[in-house]
């Protein structure tokens, strides 16, 4: 993964506060799930929990930085007073205004995974069935979609208590699963 020794954007305060608005209001992000903030050389672009919110920024940002979506909710709900708002990646921490969080930086435009809004857990255990774990990771996602394979396995064991009488195994369940995964639409 390429390293990035320093990324740095100025945005306008008040309508970064407008844009992180939405993201506090709305963004409801999975735990662990991480949010991407990249630059298309006009606009900073912050996306997390199926939502991008965009706001025009200046400066040399040649790529993408994954940071956990707490922080950013945090900023929304708490967001900087500094005009301009400086983002600065240095060192491994991604630092807005006065407030910094580790980060890992990836090359510019690297994720690939576009989850909706408020995903389901069969939503993401079918990222497992159509991506790669790197295409996975690069989108923020890693943590959420083992946190879900986690809870599917819970439910699965849960499922096998109740129906082991019947003669019901895990290995049906799982099977069940997988098929209700290729029937989720792309």
């Amino acid at each position: 993964m390429p390293t990035m020794t320093d990324a740095v954007l100025r945005v306008d305060q008040t309508s970064l506060v407008k844009e992180l608005h939405h993201v506090a209001k709305l963004c409801k992000p999975l735990p662990g799930e991480e949010a991407i903030l990249s630059h298309d050389g006009a606009c900073l672009h912050i996306e997390l929990g199926g939502m991008t919110v965009t706001v025009a920024a200046e400066g040399d940002w040649p790529g993408q930085c994954r940071v956990l979506g707490k922080f950013i909710v945090t900023i929304a709900k708490i967001p900087p007073t500094d005009d301009p708002v400086e983002f600065r990646v240095k060192d491994g921490l991604l630092n807005i205004g006065s407030s910094s969080f580790r980060c890992a930086w990836q090359s510019a435009w690297s994720a690939q995974i576009d989850l909706p809004m408020n995903a389901s857990l069969i939503d993401l255990l079918a990222m497992r069935h159509r991506h790669t774990n790197e295409e996975i990771m690069q989108s923020g996602l890693t943590i959420a979609v083992k946190d879900a394979e986690v809870r599917r396995d819970r439910l699965i064991t849960k499922a096998v208590k109740h129906l082991c009488g019947m003669g019901i195994t895990e290995s049906d369940i799982r099977r069940m699963i997988d098929e209700k995964i290729k029937t989720v639409p792309d």
